[in-house]
């Protein structure tokens, strides 16, 4: 007797495990996109903090409370002691990120090159972001590297007489 073998043909049924299969993959792209921003958002580092005894982390202390908004700080490594710091110190409500470029030290000067990188609005429908340029020039005295209060055009320096 010869057996007889039975098919089962989908032809006019509509497999609904199809587009719960595409739901499945999308919900498990985006979870993965998810969790890879929040790795990034958690494993991003602070800054390295640079000795403070040389120019160039001087200039990044001084850079820090600038954009901090820490008066007493940035005056404390002015080499104006005479110096009051006036505002306004930074415009608008931008992310601002400082990177060294270059340091010259030359006897008791020294010129540290900084490149301010500006970013606001939404990132995801028209942020925008750009970069400036600075010198900060400093001065080797009793008390260790001092900013010249002239040097950075961000944080204008009042003298007290």
């Amino acid at each position: 007797m010869a057996r007889e073998t039975s098919e089962i043909h989908r032809g006019g049924m509509q497999d609904t495990r199809g587009p719960d299969r595409v739901l499945l993959i999308g919900a498990m792209v985006v979870a993965v996109i998810v969790v890879g921003a929040a790795l990034v958002a958690l494993t991003r580092s602070e800054p390295t903090m640079l000795d403070p005894n040389t120019p160039e982390g001087t200039a990044q202390r001084y850079v820090q409370a600038v954009l901090d908004g820490d008066d007493i700080a940035a005056r404390d490594l002015l080499g104006d002691e005479n110096c009051d710091i006036v505002g306004p110190h930074y415009y608008g409500n931008e992310t601002v990120r400082a990177r060294l470029m270059d340091s010259r030290i030359t006897g008791d000067r020294a010129i540290v090159d900084i490149e301010l990188i500006h970013s606001g609005g939404d990132p995801l429908f028209g942020g925008y972001s750009y970069e400036d340029r600075a010198q900060i020039e400093l001065e080797l005295t009793a008390d260790g590297w001092r900013i010249d209060p002239d040097s950075w055009p961000y944080y204008p320096c009042e003298v007290n007489k």
